[in-house]
This record gives C-alpha cells, sequence and structure tokens, in this order.
C-alpha cells in the first residue's frame, strides 16, 4: 500500500527495468513510470587473451541468489561439462564450510576478491549465472558482457536486460538446457569471442553514462516544460 501512495505524490517515477515498472504499476501507481536502466562503466581493455575452457561466476556470497548459484555451479553442472572445463569464482564473503567444500575439486579456483575484475572478466570464455531467484537487473550480467565475455544465464538473470543470444546473451529455461548448451559453446572460441565483442556493444548501447544521461536530460525536459 505504501508504495503507490508515495509515487503518486511526484510528477515522475523512474524504475530501472520493465518489470519493476509493471509492479508498480500493478500496485495502483498513477503516476507516469519512465524506465531508464543504471549506468554500466565502459572499462578500457587491454588486449587480452581469452583462456579457453574457463567459465566464471561473480558476486557478494552474503546473497542468497549467488550462494545457491555457486551450489547448482559446483554440484550440478561442472561435474556435467568436458573434463578441462575449469570454474573461478570471484567475490568476498564465501562460507568456510563452501570454501572447504570447492578446495576439495581441482577443477575449481576460489579467487575471493580481485582488484582488476575487468581484464579478468576479460580472460574468461563463459560467464555462467545459474540465478533462480530474486529481482532486478543482476549488475554482474552486463557486467561481463562489457568485458567482451559473453553469458549464460536464465530468465531470473536476464531480467531488465534486453540482450538475447544474437548478442552474446543466451538465456536457458533449465539446468539441464544450460549444461548442453555451455558445452557446445566452449566448443566454438572464435563465435564465443564474436559474442563477446557484439555484447560490449550492445551494453554500450543500452547502459553507457551517454545513453543514460540523455534519457534522464529529456525526462526533465518533458517535466520543465509541462
Amino acid at each position: 500500500k505504501l508504495e503507490p501512495i508515495i509515487a503518486n505524490q511526484f510528477h515522475a517515477v523512474v524504475t530501472l527495468s520493465e518489470e519493476d515498472k509493471s509492479y508498480l504499476f500493478n500496485l495502483g501507481c498513477e503516476t507516469k513510470i519512465h524506465v531508464i536502466p543504471p549506468q554500466i562503466k565502459i572499462p578500457q581493455l587491454s588486449n587480452i587473451k581469452k583462456k579457453s575452457n574457463e567459465i566464471c561466476f561473480i558476486g557478494s556470497y552474503n546473497r542468497e541468489p549467488n550462494i545457491q548459484a555457486i551450489n547448482i555451479l559446483a554440484d550440478e553442472i561442472l561435474p556435467k561439462l568436458n573434463n578441462e572445463v575449469e570454474l573461478n569464482i570471484v567475490g568476498k564473503g564465501l562460507s568456510k564450510n563452501m570454501v572447504a567444500k570447492i578446495k576439495g575439486n581441482s577443477r575449481i579456483n576460489y579467487l575471493g576478491f580481485i582488484d582488476d575484475i575487468d581484464n579478468f572478466l576479460a580472460t574468461q570464455m563463459l560467464m555462467v549465472a545459474p540465478i533462480w531467484i530474486g529481482a532486478g537487473i543482476k549488475m554482474k550480467i552486463p557486467h561481463s558482457l562489457v568485458c567482451n565475455t559473453p553469458v549464460v544465464t536464465t530468465d531470473v538473470g536476464a531480467e531488465g536486460i534486453d540482450i538475447n543470444e544474437n548478442n552474446g546473451m543466451w538465456v536457458t529455461t533449465d539446468t539441464s538446457d544450460m549444461i548442453k548448451l555451455i558445452n557446445k559453446l566452449l566448443l566454438q572460441n572464435n563465435l564465443l569471442k564474436e559474442k563477446g565483442q557484439l555484447g560490449r556493444n550492445a551494453v554500450i548501447n543500452l547502459f553507457s553514462e551517454e545513453k543514460i544521461i540523455s534519457q534522464f536530460e529529456s525526462l526533465y525536459s518533458e517535466l520543465l516544460n509541462k
């Protein structure tokens, strides 16, 4: 009840995604709702060589969606991938129990916090994000894409990101489909490099500073002219 009451006191409301817009509208927001996604910093990347058969996941591990994703990657996905595939897990806060669990697996590397995350992402062949719970834009997805690394994720992971497999983001409906797709893609390094570049271009087009500033300027002009 409170959210539409607050929203209706303003001349305009901005949400980060179409899903958020629909949610707020269905609650009873009568104020015009504008969708303007968050800005993504566009990194300047060196001439970085991709590492064949390396996939990654990044996140903060005080959040349940990320913890669940790590368990799915370790227990369900990695064992069914080509034996040469290695999984790199990046981010702070992974529990001692989880660290101990993955230390016993020579195909999993827990790297903790990385200072130069952009250049690390640029070395990876794929970001794999089996995110099945949560809401809102998962910023790790466009972050990976803007670092020239394509993504395999779920419809939950893809929320608010208007990019498809033509531009480096594949969306799967269940874990078995995700496994088949990863095995297929990791045999096609040149395709993944091409899709990574297309993904970077798509993120620049949707989330760059210039794009987001332009949208806010248009909104402010519209409001001031009323």
